[in-house]
């Protein structure tokens, strides 16, 4: 193994982030050009600068793993706030519609007030965060969706939100991107609600789950899924107005393919999660703007660990009268200590034997499954990818290159794709997943472009539209490595 003796800056945004970059001194195996690539890598190993535009102009196949709302940077969202006249709460810096109260002040009133914005910018993502003992990593991550999210509530922001993660993919060379937001969070509210009021506690076991989806058919799934194709169709409008698609000079966003996942909270009440999920099937099931349902927030919640189980049976259920709908699951995002050991041992192998995953984010907790072996090889043999998110397993899990996931998956033959999660809270793009695992891992550039590949390969497409998109990465990377050998 061989170390750069030099750190390289990887700016994102208006923030970098420091990591000491390794490559290996050995040529990947492969064809004769990418053999010249890899010696180009490995000269340039030690020039920061020149490494960075490598990991840029490197062709990225796909971001498979993100959230919409946390993938804005604070920065947009904060301007976004001024604009919509939102309220910011003094100390915990709350986002609220107005008007504002005593405890408050105007979003707007900040704009030049820089101490101010640095202020709400550090509590709405990780930027010069410091674990402490009254608040770690893991706490003030999960914490700055509540805060921003106000920000970008509206179906006219989550466009906003669309374009500029589509542009920033763009930039970044990122061919296609699946992105998770819930769709029509109101009407599944509402759906809950009925399913509550005419039969209490029907989803708290299996048994009551067709009784369930009944009652939400006759109270208006199918009337909350049209509203939820209505939404997004004003979503994507909205944002590909913002890329000005329709013109001659289209943003960078305009290029990248792109599909919606639509999530459930996974610590909300059974008969809410049930209802989310209800019309998450049915939407993606109807409407090929989404491509894949998931179920999210902190699997470590007290709820999230009751009723996890019950969750990956939903999903059974409802994949069963929806077939055809993908499913991809946060399962595993867990390390020792953080739950009680018994939830360590089971989440994974639930989410792809219960649920049926076609795909897993995180799955950090791989090493505590019972029996691992025999799960890999499981994975390996169905195709059950994982989305390894590297920067957030290490800002929120604490994750090191001895304790990442990233090579017990790879070892094992299972599917890997490299995911940024949550660039804007992070303060990263997929660029800096790219650095992180080639200084943690000391990957080659065959092992780089086999990444960049995975991200088609297990993207949420029809055959014909993953063929388009492989055609397009070939003569991306034949154009890049023209560039960049030897």
């Amino acid at each position: 193994m061989r170390r750069s003796a030099l750190a390289a800056t990887f700016v994102t945004g208006l923030t970098c982030a420091i990591i000491a970059i390794s490559v290996p001194a050995k040529a990947a195996p492969g064809t004769a050009m990418e053999e010249r690539v890899q010696a180009r890598l490995e000269a340039i190993s030690d020039n920061p600068t020149t490494l960075q535009r490598f990991l840029t102009e490197l062709p990225k196949g796909g971001d498979l793993h993100q959230h919409l709302s946390g993938t804005v940077y604070a920065e947009s969202l904060l301007q976004w706030a001024a604009e919509d006249g939102l309220c910011i709460t003094r100390i915990t810096f709350v986002a609220t519609p107005p008007p504002c109260n005593d405890t408050q002040f105007p979003a707007a009133s900040v704009m030049t007030d820089t101490t101010t914005q640095a202020q709400i910018i550090g509590a709405w993502s990780m930027r010069q965060f410091v674990p402490s003992l009254s608040e770690s990593g893991h706490n003030h991550f999960f914490a700055t969706f509540e805060k921003f999210g106000a920000a970008v509530g509206t179906v006219a922001r989550s466009g906003d939100a669309l374009a500029e993660v589509l542009n920033d993919a763009g930039r970044d060379h990122v061919v296609r991107v699946e992105t998770m937001l819930t769709a029509n969070s109101p009407g599944g509210s509402q759906l809950a609600s009925r399913l509550e009021a005419q039969a209490p506690n029907l989803v708290a076991t299996p048994v009551g789950f067709a009784q369930a989806l009944a009652i939400l058919q006759a109270s208006g799934l199918d009337a909350t899924v049209a509203t939820a194709q209505d939404q997004t169709t004003e979503m994507v409008s909205r944002a590909e107005q913002m890329m000005a698609c329709a013109t001659t000079r289209p943003k960078p966003g305009c290029s990248v393919d792109y599909g919606l996942i639509t999530q459930a909270n996974r610590n909300a009440v059974p008969s809410r999660v049930f209802a989310q999920l209800a019309i998450s099937f049915a939407l993606v099931d109807r409407d090929p703007r989404w491509d894949g349902i998931n179920i999210v927030a902190p699997e470590d919640g007290l709820i999230s660990l009751r009723d996890y189980t019950l969750h990956m049976q939903m999903v059974r259920f409802l994949s069963e009268h929806y077939p055809e709908v993908k499913i991809s699951l946060h399962a595993g995002e867990l390390v020792p200590g953080l739950v009680p050991a018994k939830d360590l041992t089971t989440h994974i192998r639930q989410a792809v034997v219960i649920a049926g995953a076609d795909r897993i984010g995180h799955g950090t907790a791989i090493r505590e499954q019972r029996d691992s072996t025999a799960l890999l090889e499981l994975m390996r043999k169905r195709g059950v990818a994982v989305e390894v998110a590297l920067t957030s397993s290490k800002q929120i899990l604490e994750v090191t290159p001895a304790t990442s996931q990233f090579q017990v998956y790879r070892s094992a033959g299972v599917p890997v794709t490299l995911a940024t999660d949550d660039a804007g809270v992070a303060r990263i793009d997929l660029t800096h997943e790219y650095a992180l695992a080639l200084d943690w891992f000391d990957l080659d550039y065959r092992d780089l472009k086999e990444l960049s590949y995975a991200g088609i390969q297990e993207a949420f497409v029809s055959p014909d539209e993953r063929r388009q998109l492989l055609d397009r990465l070939d003569k991306a990377f034949a154009a890049f490595e023209k560039r960049w050998q030897a």
